[in-house]
Parts: structure tokens; sequence; C-alpha cells
């Protein structure tokens, strides 16, 4: 692979990604050296990862945004904007209650509908 071709940017989320080949993260890390970067301006790539990648807090979904999905699963085009967002940000957890919720959102709905149609339809007979 020509590594003198990849920003430096590019570079250093080759270095970072721990799922690559150690040969491949090896070269990489060689061809990112003997740029001779400033410190100032690794600093900048590393906030600039940090910032793209945040680490995983394991934290759970807002009570709030529970409701939300559970009250309103049929706004799915919106919804999924938020599904998407998690997923690529790392937050698996939120990104598993998320369809969670969703799935006890469209079960919410389902028996609510048969319940209301049960009804009219016993009072009609």
């Amino acid at each position: 692979m020509d590594f003198a071709s990849l920003t430096n940017y590019q570079l250093y989320e080759i270095i970072q990604n721990q799922k690559l080949d150690v040969e491949l993260r090896t070269a990489a890390n060689q061809e990112f050296n003997s740029r001779n970067l400033s410190i100032d301006k690794i600093e900048e790539i590393v906030f600039k990862h940090e910032k793209a990648f945040k680490p995983d807090k394991n934290e759970p979904l807002s009570i709030k945004l529970r409701l939300l999905i559970i009250l309103f699963p049929f706004l799915v085009p919106i919804q999924s904007l938020f599904a998407s967002k998690w997923l690529a940000q790392g937050h698996k957890r939120k990104w598993k209650e998320y369809w969670l919720y969703l799935s006890i959102g469209y079960l919410f709905w389902t028996v609510i509908v048969i319940l209301i149609a049960r009804h009219y339809l016993i009072n009609n007979n």
C-alpha cells in the first residue's frame, strides 16, 4: 500500500485502528514518523480524532428520548438519524437501546390498535 499519498490524519487513523494488521500499522507509523510533523500539528490531528471518535461512555438513553421512541415509533426517518449517528460514533449501547424501545413502541401501538378494533367490533355486533 502506498502510504505516501495518504494525508497525515488518514495515517493517524490507520495507526490508531487496533483491528488492522500489525505490519500495516507499523508501515503507516513509519511513514507518519518520517513526515516530521510539529507538535502542534500532531495535537491538532489527535484533537480531530478524539472529536470525531468519542469513546462510548456506556450511557443509557434519556427518559425523554425513550418515551419519544415508544410513543412515536412511526417517525422512523427522523429517528433513524439518531440511531445512525450513535452507531457511527460507536455508542453501541444507545444504538441497541434505540432498537429495543422502537420494538416496544411498535408492540405498544399494535396492542392499542387491536384493543380499539376489538372494542368497536364487539360493540357493533
